[in-house]
């Protein structure tokens, strides 16, 4: 009996030591896929901070790119303001003779026959009737306003064509600004 005591008790202590080094390789296959896991997410979450280091410092570039290219704009504009105030100070002291060029320009481009040709007060001397008379295009009429400084209006039944120095330097200006902020920006 103790020979099948001893046989059981063998068995027994076999089977459990079995199941024993069966729980421990489950076990030790559970901590590696565990690690493996860990070391998956470790290495997935360094990777998501690291992109969002470099989308953040790509976003402060861009900011300060923005903040610095509208400065640049701001100070061009200044430029352009300058600019176009200091050309519009010297248009309207020119010569009679050079405001009767820039005016026949205008005239020869956009006028015709019977249009009404409004001057500015300031060019009333330098674009008298003489001048209108001798033109080429004949039945202008000629008023004089002094809601404008330099240029003309062409008017006739059918439009008003304002081509008074603001309007022309607004035009210029409206061009040379969309193309600094083209560069840019």
């Amino acid at each position: 009996m103790n020979l099948i005591a001893n046989k059981i008790l063998e068995d027994a202590n076999a089977a459990h030591a079995k199941k024993i080094k069966n729980a421990q390789s489950i076990a030790q296959t559970q901590i590696k896929n565990t690690m493996k896991e860990l070391e998956e997410s470790q290495s997935k979450a360094m990777e998501q901070a690291k992109k969002r280091k470099e989308h953040e410092v790509k976003q402060r570039e861009l900011v300060q790119k923005t903040i610095t290219n509208r400065e640049n704009l701001t100070n061009m504009q200044s430029t352009i303001n300058d600019v176009f105030m200091a050309a519009k100070e010297k248009l309207l002291v020119q010569s009679n003779a050079e405001t009767q060029k820039f005016v026949s320009a205008l005239l020869r481009k956009h006028a015709k026959s019977g249009d009404t040709i409004i001057v500015s007060k300031n060019d009333e001397g330098k674009l008298d009737n003489k001048f209108f008379t001798s033109f080429a295009i004949k039945n202008l009429k000629r008023e004089v306003s002094s809601k404008f400084q330099g240029g003309i209006i062409i008017e006739n039944t059918d439009y008003t064509l304002s081509l008074t120095l603001d309007d022309i330097l607004a035009e210029l200006r409206t061009c040379i600004e969309l193309n600094v902020s083209e560069i840019l920006f």
